[in-house]
């Protein structure tokens, strides 16, 4: 028997493994917060040894930064697609977020406070949400530069995004009548055409103050 390149090596089955221990035990955080887990009941939850743990990560605090470090990276890699309209692609990240989010339960690593990791290990976690941030506004910018959105701030609109988007873990029902894809997509619509709205309106508010200024001006003294 001639064993093919497909049959994966001892690196890459550890690098499996650790990648299955890390979405596991990613879920159990968001379930149990922090402090509400021990690595002791999270190896009894992942059918594992305690000391299978160990192998992998030192402490707890170790494992929340490797989950809160895997979650963030996997988003980084998600695709928005190739359409020339920046809104479409906008719109297919931040659903694909959602359903990333979702399947793997990654809520409490989106928003969850960094009090439990050092500080080298909260600055690299925070590197990684500008980053994501930054593809958004990227977004924002190019669809407000051909003229496709308002005058919004991109920073401030991103970080509406993001937070809505986030907040989706607190009240999101799996069992509902809308799947996380139906939900997420219809809030990006609804949000793209509420910044259109607003500068509509403001459009609409600075016509209507010029031109009372203009009839001021006409009105005799």
């Amino acid at each position: 028997m001639v064993w093919t390149s497909d049959v994966p090596s001892s690196d890459q089955l550890r690098d499996l493994k650790k990648t299955e221990l890390l979405k596991a035990a990613a879920r159990y955080f968001s379930r149990h917060g922090y402090h509400g887990a021990s690595l002791t009941e999270i190896a009894k939850a992942l059918g594992l040894t305690k000391s299978a743990i160990y192998y992998y990560y030192s402490d707890k605090q170790s494992l929340l930064f490797e989950c809160s470090k895997w979650a963030h990276e996997a988003i980084l890699l998600l695709d928005e697609g190739t359409d020339t309209d920046p809104l479409v692609r906008l719109r297919t990240l931040c659903v694909a977020y959602v359903e990333l989010v979702v399947e793997h339960e990654l809520g409490f690593m989106m928003f969850s406070d960094l009090e439990n990791l050092s500080e080298s290990e909260c600055r690299s976690i925070i590197a990684l949400r500008d980053r994501f941030e930054q593809r958004i506004r990227s977004l924002l910018g190019e669809a407000r530069e051909s003229g496709k959105l308002g005058a919004s701030d991109p920073k401030m609109t991103a970080l509406m995004i993001l937070g809505s988007l986030n907040w989706m873990q607190k009240w999101f029902d799996p069992g509902g009548p809308m799947s996380a894809t139906q939900i997420a997509d219809q809030f990006v619509r609804v949000t793209i055409a509420g910044l259109g709205a607003v500068e509509a309106e403001d459009q609409n508010r600075s016509m209507r103050e010029l031109k009372e200024k203009r009839t001021k001006k006409t009105k005799p003294k």
